[in-house]
């Protein structure tokens, strides 16, 4: 009896601190939202603490995919990328509209990808920031999809806002 409460306790002990240590972990990186490198399977309706842009995703798509963003911050200054939060989730066909508020200084880069497709379907992104389209991009797949190759559409935009509040730095 003796051997079967220490085992219990041994166990207690040791759930107690995995908890502990996961815990710490995500409040040093930041949790969910916010740390460098965090990742969560939803486009968020905002990043880290929003309050500078008005972000506008829209996905249009044919075919089952799997839509992407990928946000980084910099710090007031413009300098150096201080953190990074990669999103996902998947889609079904149809039209999928996510209003995100991002924060200032950000940007992200933004990735709808098919699942399966095939000849004759279509994928295209919009993005907005503040009312402004910053990006579209959209293709058709006119033939079989070859072996090892992927089926999407992307916009990189480095900062929302821009040097003018426009469109620089969209690739």
């Amino acid at each position: 009896m003796d051997r079967i409460i220490g085992r219990l306790i041994v166990t207690v002990l040791g759930l107690a601190v995995f908890l502990g240590w996961t815990s710490l972990k995500s409040w040093w990186t930041g949790g969910a939202g916010g740390g460098a490198g965090a990742a969560v399977n939803k486009i968020p309706a905002k990043v880290w603490d929003g309050g500078g842009h008005k972000v506008v995703y829209r996905v249009t798509g044919t075919g089952k995919m799997r839509v992407s963003a990928w946000f980084s911050g910099r710090d007031a200054a413009g300098g150096q990328e201080k953190r990074s939060l990669e999103t996902w989730e998947k889609a079904d066909a149809g039209i999928h509209e996510f209003t995100i508020d991002a924060p200032l200084n950000s940007g992200a880069t933004f990735d709808a990808t098919a699942e399966e497709p095939k000849t004759g379907d279509s994928i295209a992104i919009t993005v907005t920031a503040d009312g402004k389209e910053l990006c579209h991009d959209g293709q058709t797949l006119n033939e079989p999809l070859k072996s090892g190759y992927a089926f999407g559409v992307q916009c990189e935009i480095d900062d929302f806002a821009g040097p003018q509040g426009g469109a620089a730095g969209v690739e």
